[in-house]
């Protein structure tokens, strides 16, 4: 393991985790239900039989999450389709895809507060930035979308996203891939995210990772240039 940085006052890069750290989604009644009723509708089923389908595949998306294999919006889809005892064609396959994926785009999407300025104050420190994505039915290419729309995207100088790398975190290969990206050494980058179990794996492999806590929509402070993460 490489050794520690005897200190992190000043990293020269900060990865950042997505949901709850940079974005949320606000509540709203009925939002969880929308994926099913697209399923129901467009297969024929109950929307409750469409409901226990996409439990099945949110489920086997959580344990491979923890066996570190991505589980991308496309594999849900297909399993809740076969849980159903569903086919569709291939291009009627590919549309419910799209309309899945593309849904959280009716939602309501918000930055954290005081995500923007940290970023802008990370920038210009001259400190890296990079976005590292576990992605559930919304691909990357989605929640570009959502970060762009939201004014985030152009702080942000490299995206990696579970989908596109087949990686989730804790993996190694996604913080490689943002540091490989950036063209950065391991040693004096932090991670900051939602949860510690999201990184410790990573201090194993070649990239060393420290925890940093993230903001929620009720604690929106991040830590700030010159203070340790």
């Amino acid at each position: 393991m490489p050794d520690q940085p005897p200190s992190l006052r000043r990293p020269h890069t900060v990865t950042f985790d997505c949901w709850s750290t940079l974005i949320y989604e606000v509540p709203s009644p009925g939002t969880p239900a929308v994926r099913a009723r697209i399923i129901a509708d467009r297969v024929g089923v109950t929307e409750d039989d469409a409901r226990a389908a996409m439990r099945v595949a949110w489920d086997r998306h959580q344990i491979l999450w923890h066996r570190r294999v991505a589980f991308t919006g496309v594999d849900m889809t297909r399993l809740a389709l076969e849980t159903l005892g569903k086919a569709l064609e291939p291009a009627e396959e590919r549309d419910l895809i799209d309309v899945l994926e593309r849904e959280v785009l009716d939602h309501e999407v918000r930055a954290i507060a005081g995500a923007r300025e940290a970023l802008g104050v990370l920038a210009q420190a001259g400190v890296r930035r990079a976005l590292i994505c576990d992605t559930g039915f919304s691909p990357g290419s989605i929640v570009r979308k959502l970060l762009d729309r939201v004014g985030l995207l152009e702080l942000l100088e490299v995206c990696i996203f579970s989908d596109e790398v087949r990686a989730p975190k804790p993996e190694p290969k996604v913080f490689e891939a943002a540091l490989r990206a950036l063209d950065v050494a391991p040693r004096g980058a932090v991670h900051v995210g939602t949860c510690d179990a999201a990184t410790w794996p990573a201090r194993k492999g070649p990239v060393w990772v420290r925890f940093a806590c993230a903001p929620t929509t009720t604690t929106p402070a991040l830590p700030r240039v010159g203070q340790p993460a």
